[in-house]
């Protein structure tokens, strides 16, 4: 059985909190917004576990030559990724603000369905643009700088 804890600590290390920008020139600021709740890992029998509580859809990813195959559970639905990010924030270590974040956005979308974006759904957006952006993190204040 999967506890909400096993789930947080497996999202802080395998998992992806995001939204993701798509182009639309329908839309006002030529974009919309999508989220994204990923968890990635090569055993699949842990994935088929954890996804009994999460619900989502397990496919392969494109297999990497002389790699091992790589599972991903995958959540867009946001009544579905606000539901798992509740019971599992309180757990949360690394992705403690893309889950709040996540949450905001979530209800603020289930709020305003077939509404346009409001300016604070675009602000969350470029929030985690920068939260997750990869790259050199030695001027961010992580978790480990609580042991130097």
């Amino acid at each position: 059985m999967v506890t909400r804890e096993y789930l947080a600590g497996f999202v802080d290390g395998e998992g992806s909190i995001a939204i993701y920008k798509h182009k639309d020139s329908r839309v006002k600021k030529g974009y919309t917004l999508h989220s994204m709740f990923d968890i990635v890992n090569t055993d699949i029998k842990a994935l088929k576990l954890i996804n009994k509580l999460v619900q989502g859809r397990i496919k392969p990813k494109p297999k990497q030559k002389g790699c091992k195959q790589v599972y991903l559970i995958q959540l867009q639905d946001y009544k579905q990724i606000k539901y798992i990010l509740e019971i599992i924030s309180p757990y949360l270590i690394v992705k403690t603000k893309q889950a709040e974040l996540m949450i905001e956005f979530c209800k603020s979308r289930l709020n305003n369905k077939n509404k346009r974006y409001s300016d604070r759904d675009y602000e969350i957006a470029e929030l985690f643009t920068k939260l997750n952006k990869r790259g050199d993190g030695s001027k961010d204040s992580g978790i480990l700088s609580n042991f130097t």
